[in-house]
């Protein structure tokens, strides 16, 4: 985004330890390059493709090294188009991280149910590269994920707190863009707030650690599948007759 509104980097430097520090990030997914061989009819995968691209925007909070990032009230087109995109964006999760204490609280939705994810803070692998870009007012360095060169964040030194949109962190400089394909975010307004703001860990939904909600989410994934497969061989044996 090249209009990103910012204030001055001396006074943000000067002002973070005792303040709020508040960022909006749009976040879009590009599907043309997943669906371009897929067998699927042109016009759904147009429209698809369309409604992937269409950013959502989600705002982080950062308060002495704790952060929440959501998403923000917009408002919605009154449109059914019928098209529902698997995994699109973060949704209505809520991600809490406290740095000090190397934890992270993730309310999410899944199959119509909230869970809460305990557990502490995603490790990410990353190689600082000597590419820079300038993405409004900040010089932002380029960082890679450890075997995977297409898994790529900037980041920028001129704003040092070690956070970022979504999970992501473990820079020295607070990450503004993000290229994970199909999945990108890029910051568009930074601000501070005077007075600090008290941020309150998410609580609702069942009570899980990450490998319990990864085990959970895969046997649903499965027996939905297996119903999906069930109900076509049915199909099947009825046209056979």
């Amino acid at each position: 985004m090249k209009q990103l509104i910012t204030l001055l980097t001396t006074f943000i430097l000067m002002s973070l330890n005792a303040q709020t520090l508040k960022v909006t990030y749009a976040e879009k997914l590009d599907l043309s390059k997943k669906l371009k061989s897929a067998h699927m009819n042109w016009i759904i995968k147009k429209m698809v493709i369309k409604k992937a691209a269409k950013p959502k925007y989600f705002e982080l909070v950062s308060v002495d090294g704790v952060s929440i990032y959501k998403k923000q009230p917009q408002k919605e087109e009154n449109v059914d188009d019928g098209v529902t995109i698997e995994g699109d964006m973060s949704g209505n999760d809520i991600i809490y991280k406290n740095h000090k204490e190397n934890e992270l609280v993730k309310q999410t939705e899944f199959m119509s149910r909230t869970f809460l994810i305990n557990g502490k803070l995603s490790k990410y692998d990353w190689v600082i590269t000597k590419d820079t870009l300038k993405i409004g007012d900040y010089l932002c360095h380029k960082a890679v994920l450890k075997g995977n060169d297409k898994f790529v964040v900037w980041f920028t030194n001129d704003i040092p707190v070690n956070d970022g949109p979504r999970e992501y962190n473990g820079l020295p400089g607070l990450i503004l863009k993000v290229d994970a394909d199909p999945l990108h975010i890029e910051a568009t307004k930074i601000g501070i707030v005077k007075d600090k703001v008290a941020l309150q860990k998410p609580t609702k939904g069942k009570k899980v650690t990450l490998k319990e909600f990864e085990k959970i989410k895969k046997e649903k994934t499965e027996s939905s599948s297996d119903r999906d497969k069930k109900k076509k061989d049915v199909e099947v044996e009825i046209i056979g007759n």
